[in-house]
């Protein structure tokens, strides 16, 4: 009796050791791969498109236009087709002085259009009523097209698709979604067109078509090979063994995945890849009947191939040898590839949220810029104001040789560009002319910059301008005239009106 049931111990851990993979047991890996499947299928970003432009961002290109000078404005209010910037360019002569104004012409003078005052209560500058006078105004424009340059600056990023030195980073992250997919090579090539994977219906021979060193190069097929039983649906979905054997009619990997219960949105790749990951590294060799052998599923032996029955993929070779682990599969280290360059364009979005702020904060300050009101300076004696219109001349010159751009010399007022290139020499000369009237409008207390106040009265307001002196008349008569200083004056040979 004894004999008999040792007899019957024996035969009974024979036959648990050549039992075959059943129904349903590899359903936990299954679910596992169906996950990473899932991610790199769901995760891919769709193409970007170029935002609308941020609101704040327009506000201070409003701000900007609205206080240029009248010369400007009258050329950006030029009608069509003499405005447009075709015929334009001829009369700038463009080409000669280096102005690349094709692209910005059109918006400057649809903002122009945008912020010129009308009778319209709903207008732009009915709504944001700034400094009125001409000084205030000559006052600020500066500050705000310094503002301006930066918002531009800004903006140019928000309008560019996020990238790295390797390129854009959301080419990055589907590239290495679809290669975790279907792989790097031909066989199974992601096709674009039908964003699934090269596929077949035709019958696979597992131990070639899922041999060790073909395992873990792509989700897709390695999925088919786990699945593949000549027997029983070992994944668990019915028929499912037989769609990844191939049947003739539904191909391979789309028809096995398919079987896949998750199917949901990705929402954050980084920490769902994290997640799918430590699954699959848990499930790893759960199953396996040789210690040491790496293998994902249920073998019958120490492989995935010495049954058609097996459920499995091998990847002890990425185990062993110079392997790193799982870190070496094919398809794990594709899905990290994408992790990597997900985490890089959710630093950009996040930077470029702040670039909203900042624009946020630069309206801000512009709008205080816009509204800014200066008290003008009261008109000084001639000789003082002949030191300061010097002096001042001066300023204006050095800040017109550190200009070295066309465009942003002759939109100053007091500087003009001359045909050349800047790598030659400094283009961006003083414009003596307008200087020459600004000091003569100052001193008169008529021109913009005086704003009206402390003209000087009678003869004497005419400063040095000997022309205007001249030409003041009343009923047709020399009203002043021009004398030389006396010995006790301090500018004796200095001509200067007299009463």
């Amino acid at each position: 009796m004894r004999h008999k049931y040792s007899i019957f111990v024996l035969s009974t851990i024979i036959w648990t050791n050549t039992t075959y993979a059943t129904e349903a047991d590899a359903k936990h890996t299954f679910l596992a791969l169906c996950d990473v499947w899932r991610i790199a299928t769901q995760g891919q970003l769709p193409p970007f498109s170029v935002p609308q432009e941020n609101e704040n961002y327009k506000q201070i290109l409003y701000y900007n236009i609205s206080v240029a000078d009248k010369a400007w404005h009258a050329l950006l209010d030029t009608a069509s087709p003499a405005g447009d910037w075709d015929a334009m360019s001829k009369t700038l002569k463009a080409a000669d002085n280096k102005l690349n104004w094709a692209d910005k012409w059109p918006k400057w003078r649809q903002q122009r259009q945008h912020t010129k005052p009308n009778s319209e209560p709903s207008s732009w500058a009915a709504k944001n009523k700034g400094a009125l006078d001409e000084y205030s105004k000559a006052r600020n424009r500066h500050s705000l097209r310094a503002i301006a340059e930066r918002a531009e600056a800004l903006q140019s990023q928000l309008m560019s698709e996020p990238a790295d030195e390797k390129g854009k980073l959301a080419d990055q992250i589907n590239s290495a979604l679809q290669k975790a997919m279907c792989g790097s090579e031909p066989t199974y090539a992601y096709d674009p067109a039908t964003k699934k994977c090269k596929d077949s219906t035709a019958a696979l021979t597992k131990h070639t078509t899922c041999g060790k060193t073909l395992n873990g190069k792509t989700i897709g097929m390695d999925i088919v090979c786990m699945c593949c039983d000549d027997t029983d649906a070992a994944c668990g979905p019915t028929n499912s063994h037989t769609h990844a054997c191939g049947d003739s009619a539904n191909a391979k990997i789309e028809k096995t995945t398919s079987n896949c219960p998750e199917k949901g949105p990705v929402t954050d790749l980084t920490s769902e890849l994290n997640v799918a990951l430590s699954r699959v590294a848990a499930l790893m060799s759960a199953n396996v009947k040789k210690a040491g052998q790496t293998i994902l599923g249920v073998s019958t032996t120490t492989t995935c191939t010495a049954s058609d029955n097996d459920n499995c993929v091998d990847y002890h070779n990425y185990y062993s040898g110079t392997g790193h682990g799982l870190t070496s599969v094919p398809w794990v280290a594709q899905l990290l590839a994408a992790k990597a360059a997900y985490q890089k364009y959710n630093h950009e979005l996040d930077r470029r949220a702040a670039i909203g702020q900042q624009l946020e904060a630069l309206a801000a300050e512009a709008n205080r810029e816009y509204t800014r009101v200066h008290t003008a300076p009261s008109a000084a004696p001639q000789i003082d104001r002949d030191k300061n219109n010097a002096l001042q001349a001066k300023e204006k010159e050095s800040e017109c040789t550190a200009i070295k751009q066309a465009e942003n010399c002759i939109k100053n007022g007091n500087c003009k560009w001359e045909s050349g290139e800047a790598s030659e020499g400094n283009y961006c000369k003083l414009n003596t002319t307008a200087v020459q009237q600004q000091a003569t409008q100052t001193g008169s207390g008529t021109g913009a910059a005086s704003g009206g106040a402390g003209a000087s009265a009678g003869c004497a307001k005419h400063g040095s301008n000997e022309e205007a002196c001249l030409a003041e008349k009343k009923d047709d008569k020399p009203v002043c005239a021009f004398r030389t200083g006396k010995d006790n004056e301090p500018e004796k040979e200095k001509k200067m009106p007299k009463w």
